[in-house]
């Protein structure tokens, strides 16, 4: 069963990442334009991919937390949990990514980070959330579904 559970997992991140950095791919060539007209609408559809992932992983590790198939590894989130309960774990996880992108997007008006960098972060930040998410439901979590 584990060799399927990693099997399994192995495939479901590399078509996943590969499906999303084709999508990045081809937004990254329409960069320049995206970026020179102002209209940002290229970083809005990042920011939304990540509160989208962000939301996602909240669901299902409550879910499987509260259904008793899945523990919190993370000690810091544990502890949100064990203080807390799940609508604690709910609202810092997703207060962390709001405050996230708002001191990243403050950087940027700001001029201290270039708009590339701040695409490049986006972009790395996305591929690295799917990647550690998708490894922790397969190898670190026992799930009994």
């Amino acid at each position: 069963m584990a060799v399927i559970n990693f099997c399994s997992g192995l495939f479901i991140i590399y078509n996943v990442t590969y499906v999303f950095s084709i999508h990045i791919s081809s937004d990254i060539l329409k960069r320049e334009t995206l970026i020179t007209s102002n209209n940002g609408g290229l970083m809005h559809k990042y920011i939304w991919i990540l509160l989208a992932i962000t939301l996602v992983d909240v669901s299902i590790t409550s879910f499987g937390i509260y259904h008793g198939h899945i523990t919190e590894k993370n000690p810091i989130m544990a502890w949100y949990i064990k203080e807390g309960g799940l609508k604690l774990f709910i609202a810092v996880k997703i207060i962390l990514t709001f405050l996230g992108i708002a001191i990243f997007e403050t950087l940027h008006c700001k001029k201290l980070i270039s708009s590339l960098l701040r695409e490049q972060v986006y972009v790395a930040t996305i591929l690295l959330y799917l990647a550690i998410f998708s490894l922790s439901m397969v190898f670190i979590n026992e799930t009994s579904i």
